[in-house]
């Protein structure tokens, strides 16, 4: 298990990594549990990263914690970012406003509204 810490001007972020059979998982967290991301690597695909569960907290909402969170994930260097939204609800509006655009990739375990947004990256280190 791997863990770090990332910090900016406003947030202090802890990383804890582990790698399995199938790739990565990381979650990251706000040092003081007001929000959290999941970030997936797949070995079959190691240029995609897949994010999934954001949490930010009622009280936490729109002081940009959920963007940090979305960058520090970002972080982590791959040339496409991949997550799900299920319908165009405000959420999805705001993954727009980063960037995300609306793909054709599905997943098995897929709802019917299930939208996958993603975002490529270019000159990614």
């Amino acid at each position: 298990m791997l863990k770090s810490y990332f910090m900016n001007r406003k947030y202090e972020f802890l990383h804890i990594g582990e790698k399995t059979s199938w790739g990565e998982q990381i979650l990251i967290s706000d040092h003081k549990g007001r929000g959290t991301i999941r970030v997936y690597r797949y070995n079959d695909d190691p240029n995609t990263l897949y994010l999934a569960g954001l949490y930010v907290s009622n009280n936490d909402r729109n002081k940009n914690l959920g963007v940090e969170l979305i960058n520090s994930a970002e972080f982590y260097g791959s040339n496409k970012l991949i997550l799900a939204v299920k319908g165009k609800t405000w959420l999805y509006d705001w993954y727009t406003r980063l960037g995300y655009k609306e793909t054709d990739y599905k997943s098995d375990e897929d709802e019917p509204e299930t939208i996958w947004m993603e975002k490529l990256k270019h000159n990614v280190i």
